[in-house]
């Protein structure tokens, strides 16, 4: 990695995406970049992919399928600029990150990481 971002430690890439780093993501950036990091979270605790897959198993298809590359090229818009997610399912990411209860992304984390949001 040191060849291609030089000057960028790998520990410091791994202290950036860590569970603390990734929630605080989700609570303040722009959709797309929430999708992002919960789809990191998700590659790392299945009780939060099978929760959201439980809830909203739409939302979750859609999460699941953002950013796939599995063609040899691939084409988008700037996500920045032109927003893909769909509404519907955005509002039903937002329900599950804000549930007041276990189910919720915010409670599983505290269950899984033992920390307060």
């Amino acid at each position: 990695m040191n060849e291609y971002f030089v000057g960028l430690p790998y520990n410091y890439i791994l202290d950036e995406l860590k569970a603390e780093n990734l929630l605080n993501i989700i609570k303040t950036s722009d959709d797309y970049n929430k999708i992002i990091a919960l789809r990191l979270l998700f590659e790392r605790y299945d009780e939060l992919r099978l929760s959201l897959k439980r809830s909203f198993p739409g939302a979750f298809k859609y999460m699941n399928e953002t950013n796939h590359v599995e063609n040899d090229y691939i084409f988008q818009l700037n996500p920045f600029r032109y927003p893909s997610i769909p509404k519907f399912y955005i509002n039903q990411l937002e329900k599950f990150i804000n549930y007041p209860d276990s189910k919720s992304l915010i409670g599983l984390c505290n269950l899984c990481f033992n920390f307060e949001s």
